[in-house]
């Protein structure tokens, strides 16, 4: 989806891609010692290395290997979505360096994935969430936010 609104984005005088992740997209979530690696490798990694990673995922899953391989087993395919995500967040931000391009998690709010339980309204989640469309042009790029501040991936 971000590929087909580039054309759009190199319109704009200040061209903004925000990525909502989540604290469970952060690589210490991930057992794999291979796919910590591939997706922090923030200066050369690939989509088809990202693409290799949830492959070898997908394969360990329908195996029923997760453990065994290192994966998550606790919402596993949800981790492992938002970990490939902030890659390619990275990925687009080298691609393309004149937009600002920022994935976040903004923080744990009362949605159906968290059963309500949340802390945070839909509306605060989202105002962390817009913060990021809203930087200057020269705020930062290539990052993951939790919340307000800058994270490690």
């Amino acid at each position: 989806m971000v590929e087909a609104f580039v054309p759009l984005l190199h319109l704009s005088d200040s061209p903004r891609i925000v990525n909502v992740s989540s604290i469970m997209g952060l690589l210490k979530n991930i057992p794999s010692q291979w796919a910590k690696e591939v997706l922090s490798d923030a200066e050369s990694v690939a989509e088809e290395q990202v693409d290799e990673v949830l492959k070898q995922f997908l394969k360990d899953f329908k195996e029923g290997s997760l453990k065994d391989q290192g994966w998550p087993i606790y919402f596993s395919a949800y981790t492992l979505s938002k970990a490939a995500m902030n890659a390619y967040t990275r990925i687009v931000a080298n691609k393309y360096p004149s937009f600002l391009v920022n994935s976040i998690g903004p923080g744990f709010v009362k949605t159906d994935i968290t059963c309500n339980t949340g802390v945070l309204t839909a509306a605060e989640g989202a105002e962390n969430v817009a913060r990021l469309a809203l930087l200057p042009n020269d705020g930062p790029s290539g990052h993951f936010f939790l919340r307000k501040e800058v994270s490690s991936f």
